[in-house]
């Protein structure tokens, strides 16, 4: 049962990127942890890392990422059977949960998987048992590196998958490691198998609703760039690259003060030892103004120091440049001054990917809620899901709404158009249609029609 164990080519190419960049986002502990200062051997290497200092510019792009999408809740439009997927458990993620997860593995490694999966029930089920939401169908996330083989996304899918287990004394806990095969069999039927210490332990053929075998695998890839199957690359992986260069020049930069950063006395002298010290009556140079000393004819002393602007320092303004320009967000004091609209224009080209991202999402987690459906038996409409895209707080134009109003006077817009641009803003609440403000406005108050 080795095969189980194989890995996609796709795999093992993208496993040390995904490594790095989760670092990355983990923190100094986990960067100093890893292997990523080249230190000769005649240096404290330990001393080294410690010295060095690291700055989380992209954990802190992927927090601001994720505070632009969900600064609004996701819209979600379930039947009333299916509203168990909004909320969240011990046990369960809702679906905005599993939408930020899924963002931030995008993130990180550029691809997540979602598997829709639901316990196979008992011929007789107490109602207990029934309103316990146990046996309905959920979604679980599975990181990139738990997708360890795919040969084709109709055909078969391997993962790892990890969990605990109690030890013989009944109370600690052990990691422990299985593997699930998603596939589909010579008839075209789906099915998963379960192994443990290289043994199938279980064999399923999960049914829809109407007790009927799949004929597809519903697992739902999200990537970066497409929803293949394909590994596509993190969003961050760029940011993080350079944050693990600045930490390298942080490192020798920090080395370098550690040696040069104290001032070093340096004394040229036209007298010999002995009438150096016979000169100063056998008093021992040192520094302050407590002794004025005597150095000869063609004496003098000087301090050497380090200069402010040395070039790892230099290297280093220039690298959080260069993320800020790869879309790292600093808090500065100028963005306290800067409007919504110069920061969606100043952050565009980021807004660009992140688009694409929030698009792949809304993509995936309606895909997600079909194949819910046929688990179910509940219908679930299209577009049922969708993130915010609205990043940025963005006031009304009001020269734009004059004009609005102006070309409806004139007969070239509709009403709704501007209600629509309105309610983009949060002017009209988004839950309020277009037939319900008709209806209040058919309305007369105090004698004066609002028509």
């Amino acid at each position: 049962m080795s095969g189980i164990k194989s890995t996609h080519p796709e795999y093992e190419n993208n496993l040390k990127r995904w490594k790095k960049v989760r670092d990355v986002v983990a923190g100094e502990d986990a960067v100093k942890a890893g292997d990523y200062l080249k230190v000769s051997q005649d240096k404290n290497v330990e001393m080294y890392k410690e010295n060095a200092w690291f700055v989380g510019y992209t954990s802190t792009t992927l927090d601001w990422l994720e505070g632009c999408v969900f600064r609004k809740p996701p819209k979600i439009n379930l039947p009333s059977n299916l509203e168990y997927l909004v909320s969240t458990d011990q046990e369960h993620l809702s679906l905005s949960q599993i939408s930020r997860q899924v963002l931030k593995e995008i993130g990180q490694t550029g691809r997540v998987g979602l598997l829709i999966d639901a316990p196979k029930t008992p011929e007789k089920i107490t109602l207990a048992e029934q309103m316990s939401g146990k046996y309905v169908p959920r979604i679980s996330v599975y990181p990139a590196e738990s997708i360890r083989m795919w040969r084709d996304r109709s055909n078969l899918i391997m993962l790892e998958e990890k969990y605990y287990a109690t030890k013989p004394d009944g109370y600690a806990l052990e990691d422990k490691t299985q593997y699930r095969e998603l596939g589909l069999d010579s008839d075209g039927y789906y099915y998963q198998r379960v192994f443990k210490d290289d043994k199938e332990v279980e064999y399923i053929e999960p049914r829809n609703s109407k007790g009927q075998r799949l004929n597809y695998i519903p697992f739902v890839f999200i990537g970066s760039d497409t929803n293949s199957a394909s590994c596509d690359k993190a969003l961050l992986y760029d940011i993080a690259c350079v944050n693990i260069n600045h930490y390298i020049n942080s490192a020798q930069h920090e080395n370098m003060l550690y040696l040069l950063g104290s001032p070093t006395t340096f004394i040229t002298t036209s007298l010999d030892p002995d009438e150096l010290r016979i000169a100063n009556e056998n008093r021992q140079i040192t520094m302050g103004s407590s002794y004025a000393y005597v150095l000869g004819d063609t004496g003098d002393a000087k301090l050497l120091e380090t200069s402010d602007k040395t070039s790892l320092k230099t290297a280093m303004d220039d690298k959080v440049a260069h993320m800020l320009g790869l879309g790292a967000k600093i808090v500065q004091s100028s963005v306290h001054n800067t409007t919504a609209e110069e920061m969606y224009q100043k952050h565009k080209a980021e807004i660009s990917k992140l688009d694409k991202v929030v698009n792949n999402i809304n993509d995936g987690m309606n895909l997600a809620l079909q194949y819910i459906s046929d688990f179910s038996g509940e219908a679930v409409e299209e577009g049922a899901f969708k993130l915010n895209d609205d990043y940025y707080d963005r006031k009304v134009d009001p020269q734009l709404l004059l004009t609005q109003i102006q070309l409806l006077q004139n007969g070239v817009l509709s009403k709704n158009i501007i209600r629509n641009y309105l309610r983009g803003f949060g002017v009209i609440p988004e839950n309020m249609d277009n037939e319900t403000i008709d209806a209040e406005l058919s309305h007369d108050i105090g004698g004066f029609s609002l028509e």
